[in-house]
């Protein structure tokens, strides 16, 4: 009798004891009441209650990351694990590349899985998290969701990054073609990451530059890159696209590119690109090209005395020709407006430029 009143005083106010849910804390986690009993038995860092709770989820975690109500308590459930616990767990999570994938694609279970990565803290964790994900890489890497993985991994342990990199290095040009793999790789190439990790990234975007100029996500890319006004960069990249700077201003997403670079560029490094331009064989035969057109007023502004009166003699070839082929003016006025709206913004920053060089 005294031992059923002490059960009882044991019980909480609410009514539930955690002995109840043995064998189905599983489908409790995913009940709302359910999920918030078992919130707060893991919050009270009760180590018998965290391995009951973790004992009867550990090989269903997959279901409570992607569940509404569920991912709460797993979420939970990887910050007060041990290592030992959060070793299986991972190993569990990894053990199947499809499963791996349908987690990180899922709105719900890529946010549990950044809790994850979170609660990663020792190289082994890591390490046992990292190499499986490399096999989905590129399959994430191009996904609005779960582009978000890659991405918290490599901020959360760049140093351990080394076998995305590879993969990424790998498939670069259809992850740097789309949109969000564009969006990723600018956000992964910075000034501050580590030396190693750049030198990886750049050499990929000097390797495909040419093609990468051309497209509307991986041009973002590439002015993203010359933003970050790495040292002798543009030296660089002047002396490998001399000869392709005039196709280049032939096309709307390289124009801009090229104009990136002379914005950022020293004076004279400005003039050698007006100079390869102008003076190639084959500049005549495009200047009907709008894009053209817009560069040269956009060139106009970045020079002076022979190079500027040059520029005005072309401006004037190309009105003449543009007259003489009606066609040529179809230009659509939006299309006038944005060329018009893009000048405006290059002669900004160019005069931000000068405004920093003479102090």
């Amino acid at each position: 009798m005294d031992d059923t009143i002490a059960s009882a005083g044991d019980r909480p106010s609410n009514g539930k004891c955690l002995q109840d849910f043995k064998g189905k804390v599983l489908s409790e986690a995913m009940n709302p009441d359910g999920c918030e009993f078992l919130k707060q038995k893991l919050l009270e860092m009760n180590p018998e209650d965290i391995q009951m709770i973790y004992s009867e989820v550990k090989y269903n975690a997959s279901l409570l990351m992607m569940d509404r109500v569920g991912n709460n308590v797993i979420q939970m459930l990887f910050a007060v694990c041990d290592d030992e616990q959060m070793d299986e767990m991972v190993f569990s999570l990894t053990l199947d590349a499809g499963l791996l994938l349908a987690i990180c694609l899922d709105s719900q279970g890529s946010q549990s899985m950044l809790k994850l990565i979170d609660c990663l803290t020792t190289w082994r964790l890591v390490l046992g998290f990292v190499l499986p994900l490399k096999e989905i890489t590129l399959q994430l890497a191009t996904h609005p969701i779960g582009s978000n993985v890659i991405r918290g991994c490599f901020l959360a342990f760049e140093a351990y990054s080394e076998p995305i990199l590879e993969k990424l290095a790998e498939n670069f040009l259809p992850i740097a073609l789309n949109e969000t793999g564009s969006a990723l790789l600018q956000d992964m190439v910075k000034k501050d990451i580590t030396v190693w990790a750049q030198n990886r990234l750049v050499a990929s975007i000097l390797l495909h530059i040419k093609v990468l100029s051309k497209d509307q996500f991986g041009s973002l890319l590439v002015k993203h890159f010359i933003g970050l006004e790495l040292e002798h960069l543009p030296t660089y990249l002047i002396e490998n696209l001399n000869d392709q700077f005039v196709c280049m201003v032939m096309d709307e997403y390289a124009c801009s590119v090229v104009k990136k670079l002379m914005v950022l560029s020293e004076e004279t490094q400005r003039l050698e690109i007006i100079n390869s331009i102008i003076n190639n064989p084959y500049f005549p035969h495009v200047l009907q090209n709008p894009y053209v057109y817009s560069f040269l007023q956009f060139a106009k502004e970045c020079s002076r005395g022979s190079v500027r009166q040059s520029l005005n003699h072309r401006i004037q070839c190309h009105n003449q020709l543009r007259g003489q082929c009606p066609e040529t003016n179809a230009l659509p006025n939006m299309k006038r407006k944005r060329n018009h709206g893009l000048l405006l913004k290059n002669r900004l920053l160019l005069s931000k430029r000068r405004k920093r060089n003479l102090v």
